[in-house]
């Protein structure tokens, strides 16, 4: 009965222990044991609980990636980001784009970072910077504008591909074309053979790009100004004959006037000469309007006029509104920024 009676006690004390620990093992049981064991067999001893999961702390993965912010009032100029490596040196890896002006957020690997600004209303732009891993890095990017301003002709159609453009009568360039030019008030004249000329005021400011649509339209055919041209080359050059044939016989007649040899007034020298004038102020009457009608057919443009269609915009970054909810503990409501 001894036996039993400790046999009896050993197993709460396994319980006790259980419960005091918490554990649920299943090599440990709160069950007092069966008496079926013969005498002197030894009872095998409890299994130590496993609490090597309940003492291991969660590692936490190291962070990989830094963060770029920036700021800019070059609202719209695409940013950059060329990747050097540890240390300086040339970018083996292609450009990455981060988006256009100002970037939010953006998630690039630690390291050296080469960043430019492109954008054909800025001058160029870079800056080297170090990205550390779990950092956030907050920049403000402010590229200068350009000097000038662009002004970019394009043909609207092969016919008037090849004219040439000129600024207050010097030729800058032949269509198509795109030029930097300085700001300021122009002359823009546009030309080419066969086509009717074009010519319009024009000013630029800095960082403008002006494109102009130019389509040119046939020119008016100059064959009625060739014949009334000749006509009054023809008929100039007869009224000097006739001027001349006038002038010998009045010149003739005043001699023998001079040297006192009579003649009456039915001589037919007279009469002859007096012709010969008023033929000769009759074609130069005709010459007169031969003349006029060939000037009036060497400027006349009929039909369609050429033309250019002018589309500006300016490259600089404009300045907007930027609207966003506002909570307080004592207020609620929108907020607004204005960038420049």
């Amino acid at each position: 009965m001894r036996t039993s009676a400790k046999g009896a006690v050993r197993p709460l004390a396994s319980a006790v222990v259980v419960a005091v620990l918490g554990l649920t093992s299943a090599t440990v049981s709160a069950a007092p044991p069966s008496d079926t064991h013969s005498e002197g067999e030894q009872e095998a001893p409890a299994a130590a609980p496993d609490t090597a999961s309940a003492s291991v702390p969660m590692e936490t993965a190291a962070p990989s990636e830094a963060h770029l912010h920036v700021e800019s009032t070059a609202r719209g100029a695409r940013l950059f980001a060329e990747f050097l490596g540890e240390g300086k040196g040339e970018s083996e890896a292609e450009p990455i784009d981060l988006g256009r002006l100002p970037v939010e957020e953006a998630a690039l690997a630690p390291g050296r970072w080469r960043l430019r600004v492109v954008d054909p209303g800025y001058q160029e732009w870079s800056q080297e910077i170090d990205l550390r891993a779990g950092e956030r890095l907050e920049l403000v990017v402010e590229p200068e504008l350009i000097e000038g301003a662009y002004l970019e002709a394009r043909a609207a159609d092969a016919a008037s591909e090849g004219a040439r453009l000129l600024l207050d009568g010097e030729t800058l360039c032949t269509l198509p074309c795109r030029e930097l030019i300085a700001p300021g008030d122009y002359r823009v004249e546009i030309s080419k053979r066969r086509k009717k000329p074009l010519e319009f005021p024009l000013t630029v400011v800095q960082a403008d790009e002006v494109v102009l649509e130019v389509s040119l339209e046939p020119a008016t055919s100059r064959a009625p100004a060739l014949i009334t041209g000749s006509v009054a080359l023809t008929t100039l050059a007869v009224g000097i004959g006739f001027t001349i044939a006038a002038d010998r016989q009045r010149r003739e007649l005043a001699t023998e006037l001079a040297d006192h040899v009579q003649f009456d007034g039915s001589d037919p020298r007279i009469e002859r000469g007096r012709r010969n004038a008023i033929i000769a102020g009759a074609l130069y009457g005709v010459t007169g309007v031969a003349a006029g009608l060939t000037l009036f057919y060497l400027l006349r443009q009929t039909g369609v006029a050429s033309r250019a269609q002018k589309h500006r915009r300016s490259l600089a970054g404009r300045p907007s509104w930027m609207l966003a909810p506002a909570v307080g503990e004592t207020h609620f409501g929108l907020a607004g920024e204005l960038r420049f």
